[in-house]
């Protein structure tokens, strides 16, 4: 069930019952954790980040998007099934149609209105970069949740002049999301 923050009562249900679904930030920002995954993030404060990270993009105050915390074998199958690469990897991003980006676009029915699409992480691979980085759990998730936004109004980072566009958007995203502590937290994308 998701809870509407203006109403406090039960919005439309979603589907995928196996996640636990959480929407209580201004915007219906839906947030959905796979029942295997147990990451030290709390739904209501990532949906409050990813409502400051489409704050400071200057969205509609409808603009919404759904973030799915999963597994490696979902985002390995999403990675292979959609961008022909069988291995896992940190977030994906699927564009609704009218979502701003070339990412993919999600079919009708599940982008709610006003949605710009939907991010992917992947808790184990989001667990390893952490640890690798020296990064807290949830500081690594509010990272990718960032990225994936990006990508779903268009930015991308393959060319060195738009990847420097997008590392600084990141940045900014990021202190929105996170305030000081972002600070500390390096946005560098590989060349």
């Amino acid at each position: 069930m998701v809870v509407s923050p203006r109403s406090r009562r039960p919005a439309v249900p979603l589907a995928a019952p196996p996640h636990r679904r959480l929407s209580l930030s201004i915007r219906p920002i839906t947030v959905a954790v796979h029942p295997d995954e147990s990451p030290p993030v709390e739904a209501p404060w990532l949906a409050g980040a990813a409502d400051r990270a489409l704050d400071a993009l200057s969205l509609p105050a409808d603009a919404s998007v759904e973030v799915v915390i999963t597994d490696d074998e979902t985002v390995r199958e999403l990675n292979r099934r959609h961008r022909g690469l069988d291995e896992t990897t940190d977030v994906l991003s699927f564009a609704s149609a009218g979502g701003g980006g070339d990412g993919f676009v999600l079919p009708p029915e599940r982008g709610a209105a006003g949605s710009i699409g939907e991010v992917v992480v992947s808790w184990p691979q989001a667990s390893r970069q952490a640890t690798a980085g020296g990064r807290d759990p949830s500081d690594e998730v509010a990272f990718l949740v960032a990225h994936g936004i990006l990508h779903l109004v268009g930015h991308d980072h393959e060319e060195p002049a738009e990847r420097g566009e997008m590392e600084a958007e990141h940045r900014r995203l990021l202190r929105a999301m996170l305030g000081p502590r972002a600070s500390a937290m390096e946005v560098r994308y590989p060349a």
